[in-house]
């Protein structure tokens, strides 16, 4: 199973459907038992929504969204994606849970024990890989871009207007069929 988490807080972070679109069909194609979640949006509901549209036709039966509607608590998403064989990401507060150490409460049930073991790729745009990827816990796409040295957490990186231009243009979606794959 992959779980896609399909939007993000900021444009400079959040991948384009296309890119997405066109490298989980390509994935989808190449192995036949691939089942894809898509995550609810937060910041923008129609990221998921429209991945979900752009892939369900091709793949009807395989490719679900968790329903916007009750709100998934974080500690629920959280287990989901442990839970996942493969975990897609933008620099998102979804990859920064995905990477943590989970651990129960002593005294819980040993049944429900994390797994640790979701393979994590994480797509930078705008945002620095090397300052915020875990490079020993995820696959990264997307270095080498120079906004990358010069967009910041915070305020800046939230409200900067990258004027139309296409922040994950350096990331094909070939990269990103091939990370899933492998």
């Amino acid at each position: 199973m992959l779980v896609v988490a399909a939007d993000t807080a900021s444009v400079v972070t959040r991948p384009p459907t296309a890119l997405l679109a066109a490298a989980i069909a390509g994935a989808l194609r190449r192995c036949p038992e691939l089942v894809v979640c898509i995550l609810q949006g937060l910041t923008d509901p129609n990221t998921g929504k429209n991945l979900l549209h752009s892939l369900s036709s091709d793949f009807d039966g395989r490719v679900f969204m968790v329903p916007v509607e009750p709100r998934a608590r974080l500690l629920d998403v959280a287990a989901f994606i442990d839970q996942a064989n493969i975990f897609v990401t933008g620099d998102t507060g979804l990859m920064h849970l995905a990477v943590t150490e989970k651990r129960l409460r002593e005294g819980a049930n040993a049944g429900l024990l994390p797994h640790h073991s979701v393979k994590i790729i994480a797509l930078f745009g705008g945002t620095n890989p090397h300052l915020f990827g875990y490079s020993g816990q995820t696959t990264i796409l997307g270095r080498g871009r120079k906004e990358q040295l010069t967009l910041v957490p915070g305020i800046f990186k939230g409200s900067y207007d990258p004027k139309g231009q296409d922040m994950f243009d350096h990331i094909s979606p070939q990269h990103l069929t091939d990370a899933i794959i492998r």
